[in-house]
């Protein structure tokens, strides 16, 4: 049965039912073909970060940025060589102007955490997109409720399921919402 011959649920490591559910109504409400159930938001930020970036790469991120992302960036992207840079993410044109030969990733929150600022999604993603850099959002403060990013052309759709997803405290989890073939 872990094997994975056999359809169904084996293990709840490889496949849950709740969180088969979960996700798919996480890729439903984001407009996403499939969704994946974290145990946490910064496990979701962790892993859609590392399945873009390698070695040598940079991330280009919001100045306004929630803590634990900064913190990851600063203190664990570093071991795995990989750099960062932050910039207004409400100042479109700096965000272009700053994607350099090393930018991999542009990441953005919808609104920003803490600072409320919100960027142009639609105009960094088609500037991101002619240079072949995928862009992320974390759309935890929005929700599905209030923007789809997916729809705006991102790469992958994050979520602290804790904030407004999950009623704000009452549980801990995290999602990666896009295509069937990036998540």
């Amino acid at each position: 049965i872990l094997e994975f011959r056999q359809p169904g649920h084996s293990y709840t490591r490889y496949s849950n039912p709740t969180h088969a559910v979960l996700e798919r109504a996480l890729a439903d409400l984001e407009g996403g073909e499939a969704a994946m159930a974290t145990a946490s938001g910064m496990a979701a930020i962790h892993g859609a970060m590392l399945s873009l970036v390698r070695a040598g790469d940079e991330v280009l991120a919001p100045a306004a940025l929630y803590g634990g992302t900064l913190g990851m960036l600063a203190t664990v992207m570093p071991r795995y060589d990989i750099g960062y840079r932050l910039v207004r993410s409400g100042d479109s044109e700096a965000v272009v102007a700053a994607m350099g030969p090393r930018t991999r990733l542009v990441w953005l929150e919808t609104i920003a955490n803490p600072t409320t600022e919100m960027p142009d999604i639609a105009a960094i993603v088609e500037a991101a997109k002619t240079r072949g850099i995928p862009v992320v959002v974390d759309n935890t403060f929005a929700s599905p409720y209030l923007c789809n990013p997916l729809t705006l052309g991102v790469e992958l759709v994050i979520h602290s399921l804790t904030k407004y997803i999950g009623g704000h405290s009452d549980l801990i989890g995290g999602a990666i919402i896009g295509s069937a073939q990036r998540v």
